[in-house]
């Protein structure tokens, strides 16, 4: 008597669909295999490519099992700084292209990039502005030392 193997159908239907976290996950681990050595630079893209392409969680598995799991980070800011590098190699990876993404997605990776440097302008704008009105209200000397709006 033989044992009946399992037909493709069979094999979907046992499949289970990975959500976005354990993607995010795994490109997690991706990354830092990359920032270890264990990978290079152009194998770490391919494989956040693959992981976030990947439907199911065998897929993941197969791209990260030759790999060690994510160091645990400690709470605090250790936690924002990891969370914001993955989450900036991962845009880094979209707006260049080498991950699939739309106008909307790329504009997004864009602003990730863009948004702090805006805020750091804005921020310089502010200080350099208050350096040369006085820094106070009222009468005193205007921009680069001349005469203030009120006293002329």
């Amino acid at each position: 008597m033989t044992t009946p193997t399992p037909t493709d159908a069979d094999t979907r239907r046992d499949r289970v669909r990975c959500s976005d976290r354990e993607r995010d996950r795994a490109a997690e681990t991706v990354h830092e295999a990359a920032g270890t050595g264990r990978l290079t630079l152009d194998e770490a893209g391919d494989r956040t490519e693959e992981v976030l392409r990947a439907r199911y969680r065998d897929e993941l598995e197969a791209l990260t099992a030759d790999l060690p799991g994510p160091a645990p980070v400690a709470a605090g800011w250790a936690a924002v700084w990891a969370a914001l590098s993955a989450q900036i190699l991962v845009e880094a990876a979209i707006l260049t292209g080498r991950t699939p993404g739309g106008v909307g997605r790329r504009l997004l990776a864009l602003l990730v990039f863009l948004g702090p440097v805006l805020l750091l302008l804005g921020g310089g704008a502010l200080v350099l502005h208050a350096l040369l009105d006085g820094g106070g209200p009222g009468p005193g000397p205007g921009p680069l030392g001349g005469p203030g709006p009120r006293g002329r």
